[in-house]
């Protein structure tokens, strides 16, 4: 799942939301209403949560990964169809834990 986090703002970035306070709907404010008044008097903010501020680091954490080795992949994919190709299990149950302890402490 991938979640684009990019361009977010803690300010509201839209200076045509309005707020209306005693408007009857018909255009004209109530008795003793205030009318329209524009969201530049009072902005807007917004808090990220605990989560979507560890989701937009590793947003940040990926990005900045190396890209694919699309000729490593190939040797790869060739070894495996030539059946050639042998994992290494113990490694492989290594990388496994390793993981896990990360994720789970």
């Amino acid at each position: 799942m991938a979640i684009d986090l990019t361009g977010l703002s803690s300010t509201a970035t839209s200076s045509s939301r309005t707020r209306v306070e005693g408007n009857t709907g018909s255009g004209q404010p109530a008795k003793g209403g205030k009318g329209v008044e524009t969201a530049k008097s009072q902005p807007e903010t917004v808090k990220l949560s605990n989560q979507a501020l560890s989701l937009q680091k590793l947003e940040e954490q990926a990005a900045a990964l190396p890209e694919v080795n699309s000729d490593r992949v190939a040797q790869i994919k060739q070894a495996i169809d030539e059946g050639s190709y042998q994992v290494n299990a113990d490694r492989v149950a290594a990388k496994m834990i390793g993981l896990e302890q990360q994720l789970f402490g």
